[in-house]
């Protein structure tokens, strides 16, 4: 999930920056909170299948419907947690909440439901899309005045998986051949 979560950061943390909105990430294993020190470290060894591209278009998606309500000061959550081999994914905002009977839509299924003067609705159907094609649920739950829950639930993931890749170093009398562009 490492991989997953660098390439939605790399894209989202300027926009955040520029808002002056802080985007804050977590990562909770079985119960654990983990530190940021060892993060990485842990990210790195969850491994979670799926399209990288069009996943990552989906929680950049979430997160620029979170920092589109947000203001100055803001704090958004990007958070995982892993429970018994299944990967959570929430996005969590302080902004104004969703209306109640437009949460109902929503959450329901309805293509282009928007709340955005110049929206399409079109975000949200892509996200739900994308999750379910991966075997996901999506959920959001809201609160007027307090904010608004994006849920991402139900990924098989595999814990722990560590990957060791001997390094072979070429003998002296042996060229390094190359192969469509890549070095052996």
């Amino acid at each position: 999930i490492k991989t997953l979560l660098d390439s939605t950061l790399v894209v989202m943390t300027p926009k955040f920056s520029k808002a002056r909105v802080d985007l804050r990430t977590s990562l909770n294993v079985d119960g654990l909170e983990i530190n940021p020190e060892v993060f990485d470290s842990v990210a790195s060894r969850v491994l979670f299948l799926c399209n990288k591209a069009i996943f990552v278009g989906a929680l950049n998606n979430l997160l620029a419907n979170a920092l589109d309500v947000s203001t100055i000061g803001h704090t958004i959550l990007l958070s995982l947690a892993v429970v018994d081999q299944q990967l959570n994914i929430f996005v969590m905002d302080e902004g104004l909440g969703i209306d109640p009977s437009l949460l109902e839509r929503i959450n329901a299924g309805e293509a282009f439901v928007t709340s955005k003067p110049q929206g399409t609705g079109l975000g949200l159907a892509v996200v739900r899309a994308v999750v379910a094609a991966h075997k996901g649920h999506f959920h959001l739950s809201s609160k007027l005045g307090v904010g608004t829950k994006a849920s991402i639930q139900g990924f098989t993931v595999n814990r722990w998986i560590t990957m060791v890749i001997p390094r072979i170093k070429p003998r002296n009398n042996c060229a390094r051949r190359s192969y469509s562009g890549m070095t052996a």
